[in-house]
């Protein structure tokens, strides 16, 4: 995934306790010295109203947001950031109960939609033609 060098800690770094990346579009010829090139694993698109995670391939609707693995990646990027914030809106240790609640949710809100999907196929599987 490609996106612009220290967008991955700018919310951090402005005091902010939130895994969302800052995600542009980028369709400037000469700016590939601010671009960084990153793991697509590290970042995923989530549509808020559903809590529903959909991976990075291509432009997906909603915002950009780490992984876990991402959030393995970087935390110690994070963690100087937030740190280093003139207005931190919190601790870094309630940044980690952030995430981890965080993540649980996402969790949890995937596994349902897996379940609601299982039902429809098991539906469909019943169906004869």
């Amino acid at each position: 995934m490609k996106i612009i060098k220290d967008a991955r800690t700018s919310l951090a770094h402005n005091g902010y306790i939130t895994l969302q990346v800052p995600d542009v579009e980028i369709a400037l010829d000469g700016v590939a010295s601010t671009i960084e090139e990153l793991p697509d694993d590290w970042f995923f698109y989530l549509n808020l109203k559903r809590s529903q995670p959909v991976p990075c391939i291509g432009k997906e609707n909603g915002f950009l947001y780490y992984t876990r693995k991402g959030w393995e990646a970087n935390k110690t990027l994070l963690k100087e950031a937030f740190e280093s914030s003139p207005t931190p809106r919190g601790t870094w240790t309630e940044f980690i109960v952030y995430a981890e609640e965080f993540f649980d949710k996402i969790e949890e809100g995937r596994q349902k939609q897996i379940a609601y999907y299982q039902e429809k196929i098991d539906q469909l599987k019943v169906v004869v033609i």
